[in-house]
């Protein structure tokens, strides 16, 4: 593998692990002892917008497929919106 290959591999995988970080404190925070655990809409928007840009970066590099990574996270983003609005109304 050459050097760029892997710097866009570790900008794609940064960017999953990145990403996952708002559904993994979403998850924890259903656990009664760690009801605790809870991001604020501006974390969660910091994660995922944090992980499209180093996702674009991977895309950018060569590797189309973290493409698919930022239109995870703009999906994710948009699924959160809508379910923080959903708890607001209630």
């Amino acid at each position: 593998m050459t050097k760029p290959s892997k710097s866009k591999n570790l900008f794609g995988w940064a960017s999953l692990v990145v990403s996952a970080v708002p559904w993994v404190v979403g998850a924890l925070s259903l656990i009664p002892r760690l009801a605790h655990l809870d991001l604020t809409f501006s974390q969660v928007s910091i994660f995922l917008g944090l992980g499209a840009v180093l996702a674009f970066v991977a895309a950018g590099r060569g590797s189309g497929r973290w493409a698919f990574v930022a239109l995870f996270n703009l999906v994710s983003f948009f699924l959160f919106n809508f379910l923080l609005n959903l708890q607001e109304l209630r």
